[in-house]
């Protein structure tokens, strides 16, 4: 008798260890010999978990960089691009008027020179 008693109480000891493993979380899932599973810590078991929200969040971030970059870039190529053409346009202006101003001095003095002979200017 004194076998299936407890030390402090007058319980038989296969009712308490049925007790023990209902109050007991970690024995409530041992195996049948009632030796409890060692806990494994919190991160080992959150690792996964807390490493794919990280992952897809830079996935995430890096996705959204490069489509801002590509817009910014796209934007910037077209505003140089009408600046290019602004430019050129400004340009092939002044030459044509150069080249209009080349062709009156070159027929005024081709006129002049004729008479510059006879005038000794």
């Amino acid at each position: 008798m004194n076998i299936l008693l407890r030390h402090s109480t007058a319980r038989p000891l296969l009712v308490s260890r049925v007790q023990l493993r209902h109050n007991n979380p970690l024995l409530a899932r041992s195996n049948t010999n009632g030796i409890p599973r060692i806990p494994q810590p919190f991160g080992s078991s959150q690792m996964w978990p807390i490493a794919k929200v990280f992952l897809y969040g830079s996935l995430v971030y890096m996705i959204m960089h490069w489509a801002w970059w590509k817009l910014e870039t796209d934007e910037l190529q077209m505003e140089l691009s009408e600046k290019v053409d602004r430019l050129e346009s400004e340009l092939t202006i002044l030459i044509e008027q150069q080249r209009q101003l080349k062709e009156e001095t070159t027929k005024s003095n081709s006129e002049s020179s004729k008479w510059r002979f006879w005038f000794w200017k």
